[in-house]
């Protein structure tokens, strides 16, 4: 009764009144919990933090680009000019604003910094996102992509180590259920991307970068275990991996182990030329002379070939998802 009689006398303005007058009220920690737990308080705070949330969806939609072509990149992966990424800047500092908690609100801000060539504020963006949910796989692959280009060996291994770790089955539950997402996929008709394919090639990247983070830092014995790791978790179809390993292997001085990976790279790649000149190296440490003219004589063919270039970590770079 009470209530019908509210809402004929101006409800709204009583209901607003009533929760200014009594948080003033309400001034220490201990008297704001008692108030928030109030049984008639509380379906009024819920009733405002609602109106707040479609007041800011509102702006949002009006706020927010042509998300077209957004969409069209990650699924094609044409380049398009950095000024097109930071045409959608101004949007996702707002979504940032408004729901700080959105972790992929973050990670896609960070993409269009990186992608709009300003990788101080994509590493903000990127570090955001991780403090507000630290186990979204996007956020450590893409800032362990940035350092890794800085030269910043060991801070991107720390962080593409924390990367390979995760749960896939967490990150896509923050894909499909992301209204962020969402609005990408929905604003591409022919959007067919295999968000699945996709993490699971991030995954393969992520490990490439480690790998190769530790090569350049010169801790081979890493290298070794990692890229063994990676093989072991079944992304090693190309091969790369058990070069990797092989060429590892070969740096600590385990020239029979390097044998065994190096074949099975070639195995799977025929054209690798870098792993027949690790694989002649490692058959010359062993003694076998007649094994390692063998492997030279491979790599010379595919190199007058122009054949064999292993590239690499030079096509990874900045994404989404």
């Amino acid at each position: 009764m009470f209530r019908k009689v509210l809402a004929k006398t101006g409800y709204p303005i009583f209901v607003g009144a009533f929760l200014v007058a009594a948080l003033l009220l309400a001034s220490s920690s201990g008297a704001r919990a008692a108030f928030h737990r109030n049984p008639f308080v509380r379906p009024l705070l819920e009733q405002r933090a609602e109106v707040k949330r479609k007041a800011k969806t509102t702006t949002l939609d009006h706020l927010r680009p042509p998300l077209n072509a957004l969409a069209r990149h990650i699924r094609t992966r044409e380049p398009l000019p950095p000024g097109q990424f930071r045409a959608y800047i101004p949007y996702y500092q707002r979504v940032v604003e408004y729901f700080p908690s959105m972790a992929e609100a973050h990670t896609i801000l960070g993409f269009c910094y990186a992608a709009s060539g300003d990788p101080e504020k994509a590493v903000n963006a990127y570090q955001g996102s991780i403090q507000v949910n630290p186990e979204f796989f996007w956020s450590y692959y893409n800032l362990g992509l940035i350092l890794f280009r800085a030269g910043r060996y060991d801070a991107a291994a720390s962080l593409l180590e924390n990367a390979v770790t995760k749960n896939p089955a967490v990150t896509m539950r923050v894909l499909y259920g992301s209204p962020a997402y969402r609005q990408i996929m929905a604003s591409d008709t022919q959007f067919d991307y295999a968000v699945d394919k996709a993490l699971r090639s991030g995954y393969r990247e992520a490990y490439e970068l480690l790998v190769l983070s530790y090569e350049r830092m010169g801790q081979h014995p890493q290298m070794l275990q990692t890229a063994v790791r990676a093989a072991q978790a079944g992304l090693d179809n190309d091969g790369r991996f058990s070069y990797y390993a092989g060429k590892a292997a070969y740096l600590v001085q385990d020239h029979p182990g390097a044998v065994t990976f190096l074949r099975e790279s070639i195995r799977k790649d025929e054209n690798n030329a870098d792993a027949y000149r690790v694989l002649g190296l490692s058959f010359q440490a062993t003694g076998s002379e007649d094994l390692a003219g063998q492997a030279f004589r491979q790599e010379s063919v595919r190199r007058l070939r122009a054949e064999g270039e292993l590239h690499q970590g030079e096509g990874i770079v900045p994404r989404i998802f």
